[in-house]
């Protein structure tokens, strides 16, 4: 609050606060969300979209067996030192496109 305070911004233009959903940000005791919410009621809170996705789609991939998750990144590890590879990947994503397009009128 003192840095608001210090640069001259007023606590009414305050309406939000996002961060990832740590305990330092948003824990129930003493964290930056539980001080906002004491000086400025209304203020909207939102924990990051991305780093709720992430630990989603980490614990989804739990039940899955290894062997998928090794698969993608195997590939991936193929693909990211290669710009060849990647222009031939694309490339080959194209034809296949085609193809099945073509195929659909048949």
């Amino acid at each position: 609050m003192d840095l608001f305070e210090s640069n001259n911004i007023p606590l009414q233009n305050i309406i939000g606060f996002g961060s990832d959903g740590c305990n330092t940000m948003f824990g129930a005791n003493n964290s930056v969300v539980s001080r906002l919410k004491l000086n400025l009621p209304g203020i909207i809170v939102q924990k990051c979209i991305c780093h709720s996705l992430h630990l989603c789609a980490s614990e989804a991939c739990k039940v899955l067996p290894r062997h998928c998750e090794d698969l993608a990144r195997n590939i991936f590890g193929y693909f990211k030192n290669s710009s060849k590879w990647q222009a031939q990947f694309t490339e080959f994503q194209t034809f296949c496109t085609k193809f099945v397009k073509l195929n659909e009128y048949f």
